[in-house]
């Protein structure tokens, strides 16, 4: 199975979603692991998300959640008072 290129509009969400994740652990304080003990994902995963693996919807709402933020904010490029 050939693997595709990414599109830049994927690009932009995948670098918005890191940065904004990152973003919210400095503000919260928390690391990979803080988040993979409170929610069912794994810390590998987590690390792949924030180096810009796509992942799943799935995985896109339980990061919102933790941080108690809509996933449209989480992918959002530009940042709005949340």
């Amino acid at each position: 199975m050939k693997k595709m290129k990414k599109t830049e509009k994927e690009l932009s969400r995948l670098n918005a979603l890191s940065t904004n994740v990152v973003r919210l652990m400095r503000e919260h304080g928390v690391s990979q692991s803080d988040i993979s003990r409170a929610t069912d994902l794994c810390q590998p995963l987590i690390s792949r998300t924030l180096s810009g693996c796509n992942p799943r919807v799935t995985t896109v709402q339980t990061l919102a959640d933790y941080f108690d933020v809509s996933m449209d904010e989480l992918l959002r490029r530009k940042r709005r008072e949340w």
